[in-house]
């Protein structure tokens, strides 16, 4: 019995990404796009594309779990791919709301990509060494640091580390 080839959901909020469609496209993989509205009419390898969708935008979360639910009525996605790494989130947060996390990163590890100060905690876990760092939220942290790294007295009035 041949295996049944992939079904691929690609989405996009930025104009990119082609020749991984058009290699998804020539590997054998069922291909759709997800984008926004405006980049509707870009040059998409439309050729290569099984079906193209679109949403006003990929920042309300509500509205795009609707649109990707009503295309999994008649798509078995297997995939989705995030076509730019501003998308890396968004993907992960839809492969974990449609339970596809084997498949590739869930939220929490998609944040290393984006997420500066997830990247230099996890690269502090793992022995690598980065320049020293401090959370920018925690005011008493950032004081110590700065102090630490400058030599300089620092503190803390109104909310405000002078």
């Amino acid at each position: 019995m041949a295996a049944r080839p992939l079904t691929v959901l690609c989405i996009a909020s930025y104009y990119k990404g082609n020749r991984l469609i058009e290699r998804l496209k020539a590997e054998g993989c069922r291909v759709y796009l997800l984008t926004v509205t405006k980049l509707l009419n870009e040059k998409w390898p439309r050729a290569a594309l099984d079906g193209v969708f679109a949403v006003e935008s990929f920042h309300d979360r509500a509205a795009l779990v609707k649109a990707v639910a009503y295309l999994f009525r008649t798509h078995s996605f297997n995939r989705i791919v995030a076509l730019d790494d501003f998308d890396a989130e968004v993907g992960a947060f839809l492969r974990e709301h449609f339970r596809l996390t084997h498949t590739g990163l869930g939220e929490s590890r998609a944040r290393f990509f984006r997420d500066k100060l997830a990247m230099r905690v996890k690269a502090r876990e793992l022995g690598i060494r980065i320049p020293d760092f401090a959370p920018l939220f925690d005011h008493a942290a950032l004081k110590v640091f700065l102090a630490r790294s400058r030599g300089i007295s620092t503190r803390c009035s109104r909310g405000r580390i002078e």
